[in-house]
């Protein structure tokens, strides 16, 4: 991952997974801490939050071009499912999909991310996830249903409504899009969008809800987030007996760099340096559709998540920009740097035990 991508139907795959884990994140970590800080109450916040997400997903699927020239009906928002969902349901091999009364059913063992929550002892809240989400989705649809249902021992989805008597090819055949990498890249930048937005519209209901005391959750949340992935980053990398260091944090990140964001093409990446214009984000491109209230909340991600991601992967890195989208910029200018003390202070060999 990182800047360096296989586009291949496997490198697809996993870049597909690594977008998906960034949902669960965001969405476990915002949801434990707000429940750590406001207990019961902060359910009432995530739900909402979810709702509004789910609310907003539908009505990006129904304004799709090509939506709009298959006739706007429920079997045009099926077939044109606006982001990557389906394409992952499917790596699990019990997918399987029947064509039903009004519509149709499609079963898996779980939902994806499944055991990623239960390791917390969460995984109820995966559940909930897509429940509050669908409900959403369906609300803002009227004509195409999506029930997120659990019966023995396997997730299923319902999905209703008129027109659905022929199984829609994306659904039928998901992974058929993977051999196609320039539409698969862009479900997959899609779905990053999507993961900005979620981020929005669960900080946004903390906040309405909690007002100052939201917004410190949040970006406590956020900082969370930014220790788990750098954690994790920082024993792949020594498991694999990689050096510590920038060039191999951004050309073995946690994702797909390439093809989801842009860049510009000046830029340094050593050892020591990151130095490198972003000229398009997905989280900002959903950010900027809520106009100053997103970029503000989206401003709130950026400096708390880098600056704790960085420095858990390695401290002493000084984490800076001369540009930022969220503040009005046209692109994130990223001045990330490590010293040389620094480097070697993380990179040498522990103390001998006597």
């Amino acid at each position: 991952m990182g800047f360096i991508e296989g586009f291949s139907p496997q490198g697809l795959i996993e870049s597909l997974e690594d977008v998906t884990h960034k949902q669960s994140m965001f969405y476990r970590n915002l949801r434990q801490n707000a429940e750590a800080e406001f207990g019961t109450a902060a359910l009432r916040a995530i739900e909402s939050g979810l709702g509004d997400y789910g609310r907003w997903r539908a009505g990006v699927n129904k304004t799709q071009p090509s939506v709009l020239v298959a006739g706007g009906n429920a079997a045009a928002k099926l077939s044109n499912w606006e982001c990557a969902d389906f394409q992952l349901f499917a790596c699990d091999v019990s997918y399987f999909v029947e064509q039903q009364a009004g519509g149709l059913d499609i079963s898996l063992t779980g939902p994806p991310e499944l055991e990623y929550f239960d390791a917390f002892g969460q995984g109820e809240w995966l559940w909930q996830f897509w429940e509050w989400m669908l409900r959403g989705v369906s609300e803002e649809f009227g004509d195409l249903a999506v029930e997120s249902t659990r019966s023995d021992g396997q997730w299923r989805l319902r999905i209703r409504g008129s027109g659905l008597e022929q199984v829609p090819a994306l659904v039928s055949s998901p992974h058929e899009v993977l051999g196609d990498a320039a539409r698969a890249i862009a479900l997959i930048r899609q779905s990053s969008v999507h993961n900005g937005a979620l981020y929005f519209f669960l900080a946004r209901a903390i906040m309405d809800q909690f007002d100052a005391s939201g917004e410190a959750c949040v970006r406590a949340a956020v900082r969370a987030i930014g220790r788990e992935r750098g954690s994790v980053l920082r024993e792949r990398h020594l498991s694999q007996g990689k050096e510590l260091n920038l060039e191999n944090l951004m050309n073995d990140w946690d994702g797909p760099l390439a093809s989801v964001w842009q860049w510009r093409d000046e830029g340094v990446l050593n050892r020591g340096q990151w130095l490198q214009d972003c000229s398009w984000c997905p989280y900002a491109s959903a950010w900027n559709q809520f106009g100053e209230e997103g970029r503000a909340i989206g401003y709130l991600y950026d400096i708390e998540l880098h600056t704790s991601m960085y420095t858990t992967y390695l401290p002493g890195i000084r984490v800076r920009w001369e540009t930022l989208m969220t503040r009005g910029d046209s692109t994130c200018g990223f001045r990330i740097e490590v010293n040389s003390d620094d480097l070697l202070a993380a990179n040498a060999p522990p103390h001998a035990v006597a």
